[in-house]
């Protein structure tokens, strides 16, 4: 048993509700899943008629939110409704499957995984035809134990054994998980640590041998599949046991017997639930983005005016930014002089309207998280008086780089 995967296009969904809980799903265009991970619904009108039958008029046993057992009082077809909702392209969709020939309401219905959002229903009357009994004809009806509003917590801790009530009743088979050839333990070693197990007959394993005296202290197994372990009937864990189960959760076992759970000490395996199939494939998406940026120094500038750096479209990666620095003079020193042809001198400062440049300052930067633009006003201004006529030249060397923002 299992929930698996429905991939089958649905365009309508039926779901019975009170008709005072309907007026309100109607206002707020949602079927919500309570404390459970499912939303539940028919496939059919009919089927939805057939499930409340099953499950609602008739007084039945339920778990309850603490998986006590309680009983329902029949429930009458005149307080409900079956609302009929347009599935918008939905695919979330589930089936409860159980491995039996006997009749099982759940096999008309359909599970939603989270809260169902829509956009339009419509509210039908809930009435009884003779569809209903014709349908129920090809199956055997047993007695059902099992609350739609629980169907996950309730069901899962029936199955596992975290309580002693069985969900539906099923042919009980021949073999016990420990008889021969039904366990497979070749892949216990006293002297490892850590096990890592794929299979039922592996998962048996566990059990033969915890139950002939190894009580697996110090030792971890993994379980690294969804194992089903409904083929056989399992002989719990003894008291004994004080190994480690990870991916405990993976573990999905029928329980034939009222005394059987899947660990004496179940505290040890408080997270096991139930698992549901889900089949999941990954597409990766990739995009690239070069750095790209526009930097504009001007060639020449006269001492006494100013010139702009400017830096446009900067693109880099997030944390960087586009720098300007200035780098370097044509004076061995990097002095800040302009010689003329008869090698005369004249000294000047470069200035950004607040501070005097000294060589290895950023003069510009900018960082895309701020803006794309950016613009730097640099003053070269001559200092003292000219000694001597004739042509003056020189240069500054900026530098430009993609740095990390401090």
């Amino acid at each position: 048993m299992r929930f698996e995967k429905y991939n089958k296009k649905i365009k309508y969904l039926y779901h019975y509700t009170t008709k005072e809980n309907a007026e309100k799903i109607l206002a707020e265009k949602t079927v919500k899943t309570g404390n459970d991970r499912f939303a539940f619904f028919a496939d059919s009108f009919e089927n939805a008629k057939l499930l409340f039958s099953e499950l609602m008029e008739k007084k039945i046993r339920y778990f309850d939110d603490d998986l006590s057992v309680k009983v329902r009082a029949p429930q009458s077809s005149e307080d409900y409704v079956v609302l009929k909702i347009r599935t918008d392209n939905d695919s979330a969709f589930y089936r409860f499957v159980l491995s039996t020939d006997k009749f099982n309401p759940y096999d008309f219905s359909i599970l939603h995984l989270g809260d169902l959002h829509f956009s339009k229903a419509t509210v039908l009357p809930l009435t009884h035809t003779e569809e209903n009994s014709q349908l129920r004809a090809r199956f055997k009806p047993i007695p059902a134990v099992f609350n739609c509003k629980r169907l996950v917590a309730g069901l899962a801790a029936a199955i596992i054994g975290m309580s002693s009530i069985t969900a539906f009743a099923a042919p009980k088979p021949i073999a016990s998980w420990i008889d021969s050839g039904m366990y497979d333990a070749s892949w216990y070693n006293a002297s490892q640590d850590s096990f890592n197990l794929t299979t039922a007959e592996q998962i048996a394993g566990i059990s033969y041998l915890s139950n002939n005296g190894v009580t697996f202290e110090g030792k971890k197994i993994i379980i690294q599949k969804d194992v089903d372990l409904s083929a056989n009937n399992w002989v719990s864990l003894p008291s004994s046991f004080i190994g480690t189960i990870e991916g405990a959760h993976k573990i999905v076992i029928t329980l034939f017997s009222n005394e059987v759970k899947f660990a004496q000490a179940i505290d040890q395996f408080s997270d096991i639930e139930f698992k549901y199939v889900e089949e999941s494939i990954s597409t990766q998406i990739s995009y690239s983005v070069a750095p790209t940026y526009t930097v504009t120094i001007p060639a020449t500038v006269e001492l006494g005016d100013t010139a702009e750096v400017k830096a446009e479209n900067v693109v880099v990666e997030k944390g960087s930014q586009v720098e300007v620095k200035l780098t370097d003079t044509s004076e061995a020193d990097n002095s800040f002089k302009l010689k003329s042809n008869e090698g005369a001198e004249l000294a000047y400062m470069v200035n950004d309207g607040t501070n005097n440049i000294s060589v290895g300052d950023t003069v510009l930067a900018v960082n895309p998280d701020d803006t794309d633009t950016g613009t730097a006003n640099l003053t070269f201004v001559k200092q003292g008086s000219e000694a001597y006529a004739g042509a003056y030249k020189g240069t500054v060397t900026f530098t430009v780089s993609i740095e990390e923002v401090i």
